[in-house]
């Protein structure tokens, strides 16, 4: 099995099949055509590049520490090993090997760093370009619910709501723990999830509906979408929000095996209400549940030590 190919230019038509399809399918799919500049996606890419090659003090200056001094929509920096997304799933393993930097409008940050200086207008600029296909991917999603695209719009405010945009590093690694991987196995908790990676040794991977771990292949000029948590709560379950997970590289193929990603995870308001959208008398399979509160059960597992 493979990840779903699916061209934005497609007809509305084939394209809420497609989407649909791969959504009750396997709940991933690769975006092609998608419309958003290169030149956008580049600059964020390589601002975060430099970001993660500056000193260890400095990027550390980012960290929360302190919550009550937190500012909103200013960036957070996660330190090596500090999150352990399998906590999620309820499997206890180490500290994945990753760093990262990120932000959004309803979380906390430090001031943005001095250098590299193109970091905050690359990475606001790549924001407001993911939330634009985030909010036309959403509707597309709605669509093959057999229901109008805009049924949830005024659940996903124009600043962004609790959407967030996460830069990621991993570093060569040698000698990793035992069920020690770069990204534990887990599942997103919004709306969906917009992906912009690269190909390495120690990538990711998609764990299909019969147990099979299934390698995701980066295309050029593309992005890989996912179905996350809250999204498959408004599906009552028609849509799989997929368990996936970034594998650590063996030892032989650890040199050169530096990965980095850009992920939106496109979210509602902190307040929307998450419940099923259900047809034709069928039962629903969840209770509501704000966005806030489905989110606020994961972090408090996967950042145990913050």
């Amino acid at each position: 099995m493979s990840i779903p190919v699916v061209d934005m230019r497609l007809s509305e038509v084939e394209l809420v099949e497609q989407v649909g399809a791969a959504c009750e399918q396997i709940g991933f799919f690769t975006i092609t055509n998608h419309g958003v500049p290169d030149g956008v996606i580049q600059d964020a890419w390589m601002s975060a590049r430099a970001f993660f090659d500056r000193p260890d003090s400095e990027k550390r200056a980012l960290a929360l520490g302190d919550r009550q001094r937190l500012i909103p929509n200013l960036p957070q920096y996660y330190p090596f090993q500090e999150e352990a997304l399998a906590a999620g799933l309820g499997i206890k393993t180490p500290g994945d090997l990753k760093e990262s930097i990120g932000f959004g409008p309803a979380d906390g940050g430090r001031p943005w760093p001095a250098e590299p200086a193109a970091l905050r207008p690359a990475m606001e600029s790549y924001f407001q370009a993911m939330l634009g296909l985030g909010d036309q991917l959403r509707r597309v999603l709605v669509q093959a619910l057999g229901q109008p695209g805009s049924l949830l719009d005024a659940l996903f405010p124009a600043n962004g709501g609790a959407s967030y945009l996460r830069a990621i590093n991993y570093p060569e690694q040698i000698g990793a723990l035992p069920m020690q991987m770069r990204a534990g196995a887990h599942t997103d908790y919004g709306c969906l999830t917009i992906l912009r990676s690269q190909d390495s040794a120690g990538g990711l991977q998609v764990k299909s509906r019969d147990g099979e771990w299934i390698d995701v292949q980066g295309l050029d000029d593309c992005f890989v979408i996912n179905i996350a948590d809250a999204m498959s709560v408004w599906s009552n379950d028609r849509f799989v929000s997929t368990v996936h997970r970034v594998v650590t590289p063996p030892d032989a193929l650890a040199a050169g095996s530096r990965r980095q990603s850009i992920a939106f995870f496109y979210n509602p308001a902190s307040s929307a209400l998450i419940e099923p959208i259900v047809t034709d008398g069928a039962e629903s399979r969840y209770q509501p549940v704000t966005y806030q509160e489905l989110q606020d059960r994961k972090v408090a597992v996967t950042h145990g030590a913050m």
